[in-house]
C-alpha cells in the first residue's frame, strides 16, 4: 500500500476513532466540585497527574489503574471517562471497556470508539443486525470511517446477504486510500460466498494495489492452491520469498504448492474472521507510522472476536518491542497458539526480547528447547548462533553456526550471512585461517555484500596481505553503502594502515558523523589526527571516546594514549575492528 494510503488512513482513523479525546491536556473537573468553589480534592489531582505522567512514559497499566482511581473520585468527568476507557481498551480489557462505553455514548453519541466496542460485542454473539445498528452514526464521519464499512459489510455477510456486503464495501470506492481494503475484502467474502470470478478478480486487483503484502499474497495463493492451480500460487509465494525469506508462513505455503500438497482452507472461514481481518490491516497500516497508539487499539479489537489471531499478537508484540515495553512484548508471544504456524517464530522472538531484559541465560535455555521441539529447522539454530554472538560468546557461538551450515545441504546466495557470521566468529577467537575461509565462502555465494567486503578487506589490511585487493573491496563496500559509517571508518583505517593520514582523517570525519557514538570510531579519529599532527585535537578526540564507556579492551588503550601518546602506543597487530561484523 502506497505511503499515500497509510497518511489518509491515519488521519481518518485519528479522528473517527480517538479524535474524541479532546487533544488537549486541560484538565476539567466537571462532577461535584465544579459545582462549588471549594478546591478539587488533591488525590483526584495526584491520580490525574500520575495518569497523565504514567501515559507520556507509555506505562499504560500504570495509567489505567490512575485513571481508574481518579474517574472513582469524579465519575461524572468527562475527560477522565473518555481517557480511562481508551486505556481500558487500548490494554485489551474490552469487557471494562464495553462497561465504560456507554456512558461515553451517553456523552458523545457519535463516539466511534465507543460504538466499535458494543457493536463488536453484538458481532461475537452473531447478532449481526445489532452490530450493524451500533456502527450506524449521525455524525459526519460514518461514510469515511473504514472500520465502521468494513464490519458492516462482514455483518451483512455474516446473515448469508453477500450483495448487502459487497455494496456496502462499494462506499469505499470514492476514496483511492481505500481501494485495496475495498477490493481485499471483497475478494474474502466473494471467495467465501462461492463467488470465484469475482474473487479472482479482487484478488488480482488487491495483490497489485498492496504490492504484494503477506495477507494479499495468502489469501490469494490459497484461493490459487484450492482450485487446483498450484503453479500460479507457487509463483504468488516465490515471488514474496524474495523479498520476505524468513517468512514461516510463505516458506510452509511454496513447500506445500510446490509438492502438491492438498490446500488448507481459505484465509477467512467466517464473519467473525473477515472482521478481525479487517481490524488488523487497518492496524498493520497505521504501525507504520506515527498511529502506532492506534494501531494497538485495533489489535486488541481484532483479538477480542478472534483470540487466536496469531499475526494480531505478534504484530501487538512487534508494538510493544518499538516502545520498549518488553514485558508487555513477552506477554503477547506467549498467547501464540501452541498449535499456531507461527509458535515457531514467537518463541524465538521472545527468546530474543529476553536477551534485551539481560536475561541472557533464560533466553539461551529457550532457544535450547526450540531447537529441541523443532528437529531440523534451521531458524531457532541460527538465532542462537546470532543471540550467543551479540554478547561476543565467539567460542559458544559458532558451534551452531556449523550445526546451521551442516543442515543446508548445497549452499546458495541466501546462506552467505552464516558462513560470514562463523567467520566472525573464527576471526574473533583467533582461528584467522578458518575465518578467511568463511569469509572467501560468503563473497563466493554474495560477491556484492558489503558486510563480507568490509570485514575481509579489513582484516587483510590490518594483516598486510593482498592490500591493492583489499583496498578495492572496501571502496565497492562504500560504495555499496556510501551512508554506513562503520564501513567508511574501516576505508579511513585502511588508509591509516598504509600510512595515508590525509586521506584516513578525511574518512574517519566523515564516519564520526554517520555514527557520532560509536567509541572506537572516535578512537579512531583520535590515532588519525595524532598521526597527521594534531595532537591537540587527537587528545580531545581521544577524551570524547573514552566518555562513550567503550568495552575493556578499548578503554584500555585510550587511557594508554592519553597518557603517553600514540608512538608509545602498540597497536595489536591481528585487532580487527570490534564493531565491524553486527
Amino acid at each position: 500500500m502506497s505511503s499515500r494510503t497509510g497518511l489518509v488512513l491515519a488521519v481518518v482513523s485519528a479522528a473517527a476513532l480517538c479524535g474524541c479525546a479532546g487533544g488537549g491536556d486541560g484538565f476539567l473537573i466537571t462532577g461535584s466540585t465544579a459545582k462549588t468553589s471549594e478546591a478539587p480534592k488533591a488525590s483526584l489531582f495526584g491520580n490525574y497527574l500520575a495518569a497523565r505522567h504514567a501515559g507520556r512514559n507509555r506505562d499504560m497499566d500504570a495509567a489505567t489503574v490512575f485513571y481508574s482511581r481518579a474517574l472513582k473520585q469524579d465519575p461524572d468527568n468527562k475527560e477522565i471517562l473518555l481517557r480511562t476507557f481508551l486505556l481500558e481498551l487500548s490494554a485489551g480489557n474490552i469487557g471494562k471497556a464495553a462497561s465504560l462505553s456507554r456512558k461515553v455514548i451517553k456523552n458523545q453519541p457519535d463516539n466511534r470508539a465507543a460504538r466499535m466496542v458494543l457493536a463488536l460485542q453484538a458481532f461475537g454473539r452473531q447478532d449481526y443486525a445489532k452490530a450493524r445498528e451500533w456502527l450506524e452514526s449521525d455524525g459526519p464521519a460514518e461514510v469515511s470511517e473504514l472500520a465502521a464499512i468494513l464490519i458492516s459489510a462482514w455483518a451483512w455477510q455474516g446473515e448469508g446477504q453477500t450483495d448487502e456486503a459487497l455494496k456496502t464495501l462499494r462506499q469505499l470506492e470514492d476514496t483511492p486510500a481505500f481501494n485495496y481494503f475495498q477490493s481485499f475484502h471483497t475478494a474474502l467474502i466473494a471467495d467465501l460466498a462461492g463467488r470465484d470470478k469475482l474473487a479472482h478478480e479482487n484478488y488480482e486487483t488487491a495483490y497489485e494495489l498492496s504490492g504484494g503484502s503477506l495477507r494479499a499474497v495468502q489469501a490469494f495463493g490459497l484461493f490459487e492452491e484450492r482450485r487446483g492451480r498450484g503453479k500460479a500460487a507457487l509463483l504468488l509465494y516465490n515471488d514474496l520469498l524474495q523479498r520476505h525469506n524468513q517468512n514461516p508462513l510463505i516458506r510452509k505455503a511454496a513447500q506445500r504448492a510446490k509438492t502438491g500438497g492438498p490446500a488448507p482452507a481459505a484465509m477467512i472461514t467466517s464473519a467473525s474472521e473477515g472482521a478481525a481481518e479487517a481490524l488488523y490491516g487497518i492496524a498493520s497500516q497505521l504501525s507504520k507510522g506515527s498511529g502506532a497508539d492506534l494501531a494497538r487499539i485495533y489489535l486488541q479489537l481484532a483479538l477480542y472476536i478472534r483470540p487466536e489471531f496469531s499475526l494480531g499478537q505478534l504484530l501487538l508484540a512487534d508494538i510493544y518491542e518499538n516502545h520498549k515495553n518488553i514485558r508487555k512484548a513477552l506477554g503477547a508471544y506467549d498467547r501464540v497458539g501452541a498449535d499456531s504456524p507461527l509458535r515457531m517464530e514467537a518463541d524465538i522472538l521472545a527468546a530474543i526480547s529476553l536477551d534485551r531484559l539481560g536475561k541472557t541465560d533464560e533466553a539461551v535455555a529457550r532457544l535450547k528447547e526450540v531447537i529441541e521441539s523443532y528437529p531440523g529447522k534451521l531458524r531457532p539454530v541460527i538465532a542462537l548462533g546470532n543471540l550467543l554472538r551479540g554478547r561476543q560468546k565467539y567460542s559458544k557461538a559458532e558451534p551452531y553456526y556449523s550445526q546451521a551450515i551442516g543442515m543446508i545441504g548445497t549452499p546458495a546466495k541466501e546462506h552467505w550471512r552464516l558462513f560470514y557470521s562463523r567467520g566472525v566468529c573464527f576471526e574473533r577467537m583467533g582461528q584467522w585461517p578458518n575465518a578467511e575461509t568463511d569469509l572467501k565462502q560468503a563473497l563466493k555465494l554474495n560477491p556484492n555484500q558489503p558486510l563480507a567486503l568490509n570485514y575481509l578487506g579489513y582484516s587483510w589490511i590490518e594483516r598486510r596481505r593482498h592490500l591493492d585487493k583489499a583496498m578495492t573491496m572496501i571502496r565497492k563496500a562504500v560504495h555499496l553503502r556510501p551512508n554506513d559509517g562503520f564501513i567508511i571508518d574501516s576505508l579511513g583505517w585502511a588508509h591509516f594502515q598504509l600510512g595515508q593520514w590525509k586521506e584516513a582523517v578525511k574518512n574517519i570525519e566523515r564516519a564520526v558523523e554517520l555514527q557520532p557514538d560509536d567509541a572506537v570510531i572516535n578512537d579512531h579519529l583520535g590515532d588519525a589526527y595524532w598521526r597527521a599532527g594534531r595532537h591537540l585535537e587527537a587528545r580531545f578526540q581521544w577524551s570524547h571516546a573514552k566518555e562513550m564507556k567503550p568495552d575493556a579492551k578499548v578503554l584500555a588503550r585510550i587511557e594508554h594514549k592519553l597518557q603517553h601518546g600514540l608512538e608509545a602506543f602498540k597497536p595489536d597487530p591481528v585487532a580487527v575492528n570490534a564493531r565491524n561484523g553486527d
